[in-house]
């Protein structure tokens, strides 16, 4: 999962694949986002060998969950469906923290007079996971 819009700048989109490629490599899921000065990129690392998300380039995020015992054996599918929960608890603590404290600091600018104007996404409604793309 990675943006829905084209990244100007080669450097920050070739940043997102060396990311990406260093989760794969080292089979780790993380969230990231790129920032420089005029664009910010993000990108989800979600295909490991121990959770149930599985790459499916025919759907809209480009993922769906898999996992069937008869394959897998109980055990193995536990495993992997724990290590899914595990992870997306974790990406979801991480996005709540990072909220937080981004928050905060904006908080201590604007008491030294310092507004921003910010429109996120581009102005864009936040896309959600559904089975309808972002509009």
């Amino acid at each position: 999962m990675q943006n829905d819009r084209p990244i100007d700048d080669p450097r920050l989109q070739e940043a997102l694949y060396m990311i990406a490629s260093i989760c794969r490599e080292a089979d780790l899921a993380g969230a990231f986002m790129l920032v420089n000065e005029h664009e910010s990129a993000y990108s989800y690392a979600m295909f490991t060998t121990w959770n149930i998300v599985s790459e499916d380039e025919s759907l809209p995020l480009g993922f769906r969950f898999r996992v069937k015992s008869e394959e897998q054996g109980r055990d193995r599918a536990e495993q992997l469906v724990l290590g899914t929960g595990h992870m997306l608890h974790s990406l979801k603590d991480f996005g709540a923290q990072t909220q937080i404290w981004m928050g905060d600091l904006l908080a201590n600018l604007a008491k030294a007079g310092l507004r921003f104007n910010h429109r996120p996404f581009n102005g864009r409604k936040l896309p959600r996971l559904t089975s309808e793309p972002p509009r």
